[in-house]
């Protein structure tokens, strides 16, 4: 009998949770990316990045509780914009925005 009243306490308790209706959560500002393109030239049988064909693309993404996602299109900007990216490869960044838009759907239960 005694663990049937905790587990309806439990229960109880856990439907509570999940059914707030809450607007304090944290909000995360939009942010911008940079990727470098580099454009190569080749000079005696060697490559080389081209400083004034490589460009730098910024765009800024979104996260929220409604989309998570670029806010608009690309802007193209000098390479030295780009000087100082730390990042992941496109490959790795797709990893990256599945596992927030799955960890965003994830905390909609929640709410």
């Amino acid at each position: 009998m005694k663990k049937a009243i905790q587990s309806i306490l439990m229960l109880t308790a856990l439907a509570t949770f999940l059914s707030c209706d809450r607007d304090d959560y944290p909000v995360i500002s939009d942010q911008e990316q940079k990727s470098p393109v580099f454009i190569y030239i080749e000079i005696d049988e060697k490559e080389y990045i081209d400083l004034e064909s490589s460009y730098c693309l910024s765009r800024v993404y979104r996260i929220s509780r409604s989309y998570i996602g670029p806010v608009r299109k690309a802007l193209k900007l000098p390479i030295e914009e780009c000087q100082k990216i730390i990042g992941r490869s496109p490959k790795e960044y797709g990893v990256y925005s599945e596992w927030f838009e799955n960890f965003r759907n994830w905390l909609l239960i929640f709410n």
